[in-house]
């Protein structure tokens, strides 16, 4: 009996652990914004969730928003001037992590105020994969040669105020496609993202002078259940030592 009882308080006390470590996880992991984190290819096995997509070209809608699983959405055609010469129009993506829904909206502006060459019609609720969840975005561009594309006040906003992502800032001469991934750090929220765009050189009746980005989803990576094990098999090296003593 007396050993019994013994036992039934050492089975108490890894349980406390065990729950302590799991609990201490999980907080930490919730008290982690998310921000994005700049990493180069996509990761293996991922796909395109969706992508919003600006262009120039002259003979169609000046954006399209696609959704995995669903029809494209375009957008308005404004003007064959809307992206050209030295004149920036403002865009923006957002994602109510509540609905799982992302927009994609143009503006006449360079300060994402007034009219939206995107109608307000631009969003939807992609379909996921089996087991996928959003894990990051990839920032992308096509440009022909002779054309060029300016890229600007590009920021990140996760509910604790804007973060500038200057690595995807600048002037970009065609031609050819190039396309960076950054993967999403911390606990999924809402989020928005925003920039401004415009085609300083070269004109098209095709797709060759765009902009996009892309909502990537995969198998998520187990942090936490790792950070968990890790914690598990700590506990169980103490209790082999004290065993030993």
């Amino acid at each position: 009996m007396c050993g019994s009882k013994k036992l039934d308080s050492k089975a108490r006390g890894i349980m406390n652990k065990f729950v302590t470590a799991f609990a201490l996880c999980a907080m930490v992991g919730s008290a982690h914004a998310l921000s994005l984190v700049q990493v180069g290819p996509n990761p293996t096995g991922s796909s395109t969730l969706f992508r919003g997509t600006g262009t120039a070209n002259t003979g169609n809608q000046k954006a399209r928003l696609e959704l995995a699983g669903l029809s494209t959405i375009q957008g308005g055609n404004p003007g064959n001037g809307w992206f050209y010469g030295n004149n920036p129009r403002s865009w923006e993506m957002s994602w109510n992590n509540t609905n799982k829904t992302v927009s994609w909206k143009l503006f006449s502006s360079s300060d994402w105020t007034g009219p939206e060459a995107t109608n307000g019609l631009m969003n939807g609720a992609p379909v996921f994969q089996s087991g996928h969840d959003l894990v990051g975005l990839a920032f992308g561009r096509s440009l022909a040669t002779d054309t060029s594309l300016n890229l600007d006040n590009i920021m990140f906003n996760a509910g604790s105020g804007w973060v500038d992502i200057n690595s995807e800032e600048g002037l970009f001469t065609g031609g050819g496609f190039t396309k960076t991934y950054y993967a999403f750090n911390g606990t999924m929220t809402d989020w928005v993202l925003r920039g401004t765009a415009n085609f300083p050189a070269g004109t098209t009746s095709s797709d060759s002078m765009r902009f996009f980005v892309e909502g990537v989803q995969a198998v998520p990576e187990p942090g936490t259940m790792v950070a968990l094990g890790l914690g598990l098999a700590a506990m169980a090296r103490r209790k082999r030592k004290a065993q030993v003593r």
